[in-house]
């Protein structure tokens, strides 16, 4: 049986919350990095905040996660997230 997951992503705040057939949340600590310095160490904390936030789509999903974060601009952050066929692009400014 397949359930119904809906993603919404409230950008204002850089979060990304799934709310899934059983109503549970899922969220990210990326709103954390809003203030950050434009630096590696940033980066690196994107790239683990969205692998913990995606974590889900492996353990219950078992869909493989693949997720690249990169500087694209100075403070902007590019996140690519692919999971199974599905991706999802998004850029966020940090403002420092």
């Amino acid at each position: 049986m397949s359930r119904a997951i809906t993603t919404r992503l409230l950008h204002s705040q850089g979060l990304i919350i799934v709310d899934d057939a059983l109503g549970r949340l899922t969220g990210s600590r990326f709103w954390l990095l809003r203030r950050a310095k434009a630096t590696e160490t940033t980066r690196r904390a994107a790239e683990v905040y969205f692998a913990e936030a995606l974590s889900w789509l492996e353990t219950e999903r078992s869909l493989a996660v693949q997720i690249t974060v990169r500087w694209v601009k100075p403070g902007i952050l590019g996140i690519l997230a692919r999971a199974g066929k599905t991706s999802l692009s998004l850029q966020r400014a940090l403002y420092s």
